[in-house]
């Protein structure tokens, strides 16, 4: 996870602008459905201008899903913490993972522009020639470890490990029905998933 959580740093607004312009189309179309040519009509810049700003289409990408996806949140910015805790974790200050996920859905519900941008991205990465197919490689690999942590709060003889990547996996797809039919609120379809993966028999208590 620590790969995918940046410090805040200072950005141009230009380059916020086309970052943000960047996030929507490729979000919409594609990758390779994008050009330069029409992210640089959209941001009102020549491609010259824009190549200025970015170097290539491909550092683009990075950028987008860097500064854009990867911008901290409070979740993520605990479970760092946590993960640079010296020495065991003390029970009152672990974490509680169905909490865990519902700040999840909660802060991607306010950003459905990037969400979609991970969705359609991460289907397209599949092909390893794809320029995020590493970065959603390294994701994964952070992830686990962070599913592996000694870090949550859960109940003895929940096996903690599979339970975070079976939940990890459930709102990838909980997010693309959202995205398909945003009739119902992200959380409110996180809830449906919450109340099978964390049992109030066995979670109560854990929540």
């Amino acid at each position: 996870m620590e790969s995918h959580i940046k410090p805040i740093r200072e950005i141009h607004p230009r380059v916020r602008q086309i970052e943000d312009v960047s996030a929507t189309l490729f979000g919409e179309s594609g990758y390779y459905g994008t050009s330069l040519r029409d992210i640089a009509e959209r941001v009102g810049i020549s491609k010259a201008g824009l190549l200025h700003y970015v170097t290539s289409k491909d550092n683009l990408l990075c950028m987008v899903l860097n500064d854009c996806y990867d911008q901290p949140t409070r979740v993520n910015m605990a479970v760092r913490e946590l993960l640079q805790y010296d020495g065991p974790v003390p029970d009152d200050k672990r974490l509680h993972i169905p909490a865990y996920f519902r700040e999840l859905a909660t802060v991607n519900e306010q950003r459905p522009q990037l969400v979609r941008l991970f969705t359609t991205m991460n289907a397209e990465a599949l092909n390893p020639d794809h320029p995020a197919y590493e970065y959603f490689r390294e994701r994964d690999a952070a992830l686990t470890e962070v599913a592996y942590a000694d870090i949550w709060y859960a109940p003895d003889g929940v096996a903690t490990p599979e339970v975070m990547m079976t939940a990890y996996r459930a709102m990838d797809g909980v997010q693309i029905s959202w995205l398909r039919n945003p009739e119902h609120t992200l959380l409110e379809r996180w809830d449906a998933v919450e109340r099978s993966l964390f049992p109030a028999s066995i979670w109560e208590g854990y929540m």
